[in-house]
């Protein structure tokens, strides 16, 4: 059974909000975002159902300075910041 196209774009918008789309992918959704009020939509509810925990983490920092680049290598983040969202 699939899910249907609200269900689909909803999927999507959340992993917009998140960052966890491929450049490409972000790319088409933002087109979709401009010409789609109903994604436009999806994607606001999503910033706001997710905006608080942004704001909790925010001033969380990294990992404690003992772990530093170790942390983000085995994350497979390489250290730096993660990729766009929120």
């Amino acid at each position: 059974m699939s899910a249907g196209p609200e269900t689909e774009r909803d999927l999507r918008a959340a992993e917009y909000v998140l960052g966890s789309l491929s450049p490409d992918e972000r790319a088409a959704f933002e087109l979709e975002r401009v010409v789609d009020p109903a994604t436009a939509r999806a994607v606001a509810a999503w910033e706001r159902r997710l905006g608080p925990l942004a704001l909790a983490v925010q001033g969380a920092g990294g990992p404690p300075p003992r772990l530093g680049p170790r942390a983000g290598a085995r994350a497979g983040g390489g250290g730096g910041p993660a990729r766009g969202g929120f």
